[in-house]
């Protein structure tokens, strides 16, 4: 299976229909870090999860060492996925 950055609606029911898929809903809005939860729950992927930038997909900032978003611990962020 050759795989792709993006692919379309089609293609991604397709795999749904396979076992060992998992979609995480990654919205998020810097203005408003809470929109792309609202967002996820009005609408998405049947059986998708919400990964949230802040809590979820980043690390703790730390002034004057990290960005705004530095990347997590990665033995937490796998036992979180």
């Amino acid at each position: 299976m050759s795989l792709k950055t993006i692919i379309g609606a089609h293609e991604l029911n397709e795999l749904l229909q396979g076992d060992g898929i998992v979609i995480f809903d990654c919205r998020f809005e810097l203005k408003d870090p809470n929109e792309g939860r609202r967002q996820y729950h009005e609408s998405h992927v049947a059986g998708a999860h919400y990964a949230h930038l802040d809590q979820d997909l980043s690390g703790p900032i730390l002034p004057r060492e990290t960005g705004r978003h530095p990347l997590p611990d990665p033995i937490k962020l796998m036992k979180w996925l």
